[in-house]
């Protein structure tokens, strides 16, 4: 009786430990495919942000072309006609390299707003959520979206560019989720 326990609990060991390494074997090719998964969704979102980033690249920088296009096109007119002063296309000049600023900096904020910080910092809240706004101005404007504010002035520690993410996310679900002429409220408070 001594030998049959002693087999059977030996027995008892070895399928546990044969059905140990199936059941370890099953999860660690899932788990590979979750992460593989996982790794194909980072990947398509990021294309997609690149692709939205494009597109508010694009509308901030319509008006200041447009503008830099019409003062070459009035200066072009004038000149060879001598029907403007030397102090109007300087003027004209000024204005050209203040939209070309503008659009150096809109390079430089949507350059820098997908990458992560390496450390928190105390930021307002307020100004984070009205330059998320902005960058939405466009798909606002276009869906004609009316956006309504009650936003305190709130100090907090956080990582501003992920927290410009969350807060375009919100606001473009809820303009997704919307028809046109809707409004979407935003209120920050203690």
């Amino acid at each position: 009786n001594l030998y049959i326990l002693m087999f059977t609990w030996l027995v008892s060991i070895l399928l546990s430990l044969y059905l140990s390494m199936i059941i370890n074997s099953k999860l660690k090719s899932y788990e590979q495919r979750l992460y593989d998964a996982n790794e194909r969704l980072i990947f398509q979102s990021r294309q997609a942000l690149i692709g939205e980033l494009f597109s508010m690249i694009a509308h901030q920088w319509r008006q200041p072309i447009n503008k830099v296009a019409s003062i070459l096109a009035l200066l072009r007119y004038k000149l060879p006609k001598k029907e403007i002063t030397h102090e109007e296309v300087d003027k004209k000049c000024r204005d050209i390299e203040d939209s070309v600023e503008f659009m150096s900096e809109t390079i430089d904020d949507f350059r820098t707003f997908y990458l992560p910080k390496e450390s928190s910092q105390n930021v307002d809240l307020q100004e984070l959520i009205e330059r998320a706004i902005y960058f939405l101005e466009g798909s606002i404007r276009k869906k004609d979206v009316k956006i309504v504010k009650e936003l305190e002035h709130i100090e907090y520690k956080l990582y501003t560019n992920e927290f410009l993410q969350v807060m375009i996310n919100l606001i473009k679900n809820a303009m997704d989720s919307i028809k046109e002429d809707g409004v979407i409220g935003i209120k920050l408070y203690k």
